[in-house]
């Protein structure tokens, strides 16, 4: 059986409504509600975990990937 290759994460959050994390290239996908999309590159399995256990995802992504992780819009 192989290794998990991506993850999705389905969150109740006003403004957010899933990410997805590529652990082959680092990038971290978030899907805002709005419909807009953006894939945060270099992103490390430390910080992906991190968002998992938050109690705060818009502050989370605000302030340890929004700030941190260069992002391309999708």
């Amino acid at each position: 059986m192989g290794s998990v290759k991506t993850e999705i994460l389905i969150v109740e959050s006003e403004a957010i409504a899933y990410t997805r994390y590529n652990h082959e290239t680092y990038q971290l996908y978030v899907m805002w509600n709005s419909g807009n999309g953006y894939t945060y590159h270099d992103v490390p399995l430390y910080v992906w975990r991190g968002l998992q256990t938050t109690s705060s995802f818009g502050r989370f992504l605000m302030y340890e990937i929004k700030a941190k992780y260069k992002t391309v819009a999708d």
